[in-house]
């Protein structure tokens, strides 16, 4: 099943979009293999050989590892935009050390981190989590032993049993409540998983020697087990809170299928499984694995236009060949070399450490040629943005009554580099609080006595604003506030149900009276979800969420003013301009004015028809002529499909701010 679930993947991922289970089924029997070999080993000779049991485990599971991850350090250089470069580095070196379930559960509550495309070794996230259970593991047995020993009892199966219970029942309730409260690093972390090798080790416990009778029973069971697996395979998806509850689906699937075991009756799966090209992928099924994920990611970017059937087809026989070949070369001989296995183990660690340190170096090399490119980018954008006799630099291009205007030294200029791109936030993240968590105050600008207060309000695109705004503040003599988070929209309705702006606000106003001003501005997207916002129920319901939150503050003295929010491009634009090494293929990318604003905008709409709320409209400022374009003025205007660069942000923020000023009536 863990094999058909790969299958599916390549054929059709959209049904697996929240990852397929069959890491959950290679865990638990994991477990019980591992288990009964070290079980059988304490029977013959009262503990468990460590250093030999690692050593056969990093012979059997690192070569085959190790030469899809330097593949992958190549298809990193040579296939992927270099947008691309520094996730993919970083987490090659992550996988080729074994900490990557870490690095990506770290990733996914960092706001920045969390929209990452998929790297090239993001699947070494289940090998991680099962290296460190082959280190783990026989340190628990081997522990069980010495309590055993310390207790002198006679029945050391039954301490080993009791302490993997202990173990199995904390890591599930812990995998229920992380699952809960924060499921995207559930999905990774170890001590979540942890108890699904132990149920395979507790079964081992359990079943010792396999049940030869009741073959009907066994064969109906077999069935349901399959089934079970089956049904998760096929129905889990992204929705599904995972692993807590839901992961006893195809733990106990995978159970029952292991107790039936291979029952010798006509209705009972064996067939099947006794099928020799079933037989055969389960043999490579290792290598198969580690090829099939680096295919599937690297494809788009070699092969032109839409990958359909036939080159999924493709991509997944390429992976079977390059698994047989694998398993053929490599596993095999790596495994059986005699000049490990008739060596003591500390050869194997010696080999293990040095392929780790070329593996290390490789991705060294890669990252520091990414610091390179991104110190000389934010250099040169430092100078453009210093230079005064540069009228048409980014948004200013757009800002002129004429535009777009032109200037011939701008002529080959695009920053920041792709390789800089998604680190161009300019600290807009400092005070950013991550979902579900308390906002954070950060305080900027003026501290002289009779600064105007201000606050800024508002989700990531809200941040974005920060970096230009930021340097305007002293001139201004604003003291600014800023109140941001992740999806926080400042208004009374769903999207705000997990940020404490009207309480972190209302404290503050109490204890230092009220704003003079209030900037907030939002996605237009409700949650991400196209289809949804565009609904007119839905916009009617947004535009009385923001009012009712508003009113309540204009009434005590506070002006307000939105920023209309910045176009969204969608991942085909996306697709399109992080593939674009030059300029002139840049200026290609872009999308129509009515594809940037689509549906309907709830929060103009609210600021339109809200007393005491001003508007500035910036879409003049991002879209001339009807279209949108994804560079202007050499600044690429977006480091994601929605999010403007910090460059174009402080290209941006004096038109803004003399808006502001507009709509206050402030004479600066």
């Amino acid at each position: 099943m863990a094999v058909l679930s790969v299958v599916i993947y390549h054929l059709w991922p959209e049904r697996l979009t929240g990852g397929y289970v069959g890491v959950d089924i290679f865990f638990v029997l994991s477990g019980f293999l591992i288990t009964a070999h070290m079980l059988r080993e304490v029977a013959r000779t009262g503990t468990v050989a460590l250093t030999a049991f690692w050593a056969r485990r990093a012979r059997r599971l690192l070569p085959a590892a190790f030469l899809v991850l330097v593949v992958s350090l190549a298809l990193t250089a040579l296939v992927l935009p270099k947008v691309f470069w520094a996730q993919n580095f970083e987490e090659i070196g992550a996988a080729a050390l074994y900490f990557l379930n870490w690095n990506l559960a770290s990733d996914e509550v960092n706001y920045l981190a969390a929209g990452n495309t998929a790297s090239l070794v993001q699947h070494y996230w289940s090998l991680s989590v099962e290296e460190q259970f082959y280190i783990f593991w026989p340190l628990v047995i081997v522990g069980a032993v010495w309590i055993a020993t310390r207790l002198r009892s006679s029945n050391k199966t039954k301490i080993i049993g009791l302490s993997i219970a202990a173990v199995v029942a904390a890591s599930f309730v812990y995998s229920v409540f992380l699952t809960a409260t924060s499921p995207s690093a559930a999905y990774f972390v170890t001590p979540t998983r942890a108890w699904e090798f132990g149920a395979g080790a507790l079964f081992a416990i359990a079943v010792a020697t396999p049940r030869t009778d009741w073959v009907v029973i066994r064969s109906w069971v077999s069935w349901i087990g399959f089934g079970a697996i089956a049904i998760a395979v096929l129905t889990y998806d992204s929705s599904t809170p995972f692993p807590g509850y839901a992961a006893l689906l195809p733990v106990a699937g995978t159970l029952a299928v292991l107790w039936a075991g291979t029952p010798d009756h006509a209705w009972s799966p064996n067939a099947l499984v006794r099928f020799g090209p079933v037989q055969w992928v389960g043999d490579i099924s290792y290598s198969l694995y580690l090829w099939h994920w680096p295919l599937i990611i690297a494809a788009p970017f070699v092969i032109t236009g839409d990958l359909g059937t036939k080159w999924k087809i493709v991509i997944l026989a390429t992976s079977v060949l390059l698994a047989w070949g694998t398993k053929v070369v490599v596993e095999d001989p790596a495994r059986q070399a005699r000049v490990f296995t008739s060596r003591l183990p500390r050869w194997t660690f010696v080999a293990t450490a040095v392929a780790m340190s070329v593996m290390v170096g490789g991705v060294a090399i890669g990252l520091q040629t990414v610091s390179v490119d991104k110190t000389e980018s934010q250099t040169l954008s430092q100078e453009l943005l210093n230079d005064p006799s540069l009228d048409c630099l980014g948004a200013s291009a757009y800002a002129a009554s004429d535009a777009p205007c032109s200037d011939e030294r701008l002529s080959e200029i695009l920053v920041p580099s792709l390789v800089a791109l998604r680190a161009d936030t300019g600290g807009a993240y400092r005070c950013f609080a991550e979902k579900g968590l308390a906002i954070e105050v950060c305080k900027y600008g003026s501290t002289r006595p009779d600064a105007k207060r201000v606050a800024l309000v508002g989700d990531s695109h809200a941040a974005m604003l920060l970096p230009g705004v930021v340097e305007h503040l002293e001139a201004q003599n604003w003291a600014l506030d800023t109140y941001l988070g992740a999806t926080c929209v400042w208004g009374n309705f769903g999207d705000s149900a997990d940020c404490d702006y009207r309480r972190t606000l209302q404290h503050d106003i109490e204890t230092a009276g009220p704003y003079d001003l209030i900037l907030t501005t939002a996605s237009r997207i409700a949650n991400g979800e196209r289809s949804a916002y565009a609904r007119t129920g839905d916009k009617d319901d947004r535009v009385a969420g923001y009012q009712a939150a508003w009113r309540p503050v204009v009434a005590n003295g506070t002006r307000i003013v939105v920023v209309s929010d910045n176009p969204f491009l969608g991942k085909e634009i996306q697709d399109c301009w992080i593939k674009a090494e030059d300029k002139t293929a840049t200026q290609k990318c872009g999308l129509t004015t009515g594809g940037a604003y689509w549906g309907n905008d709830a929060l103009k709409e609210a600021a339109q028809t809200t007393e005491g709320v001003g508007l500035v409209d910036t879409q003049d400022l991002f879209c001339r002529k009807g279209w949108c374009p994804v560079e202007m003025g050499g600044v690429r205007v977006y480091w994601d499909q929605q999010h403007i660069t910090a460059t174009f942000s402080r290209t941006l923020a004096p038109h803004l701010v003399e808006r502001i000023n507009s709509a206050m009536s402030w004479a600066g």
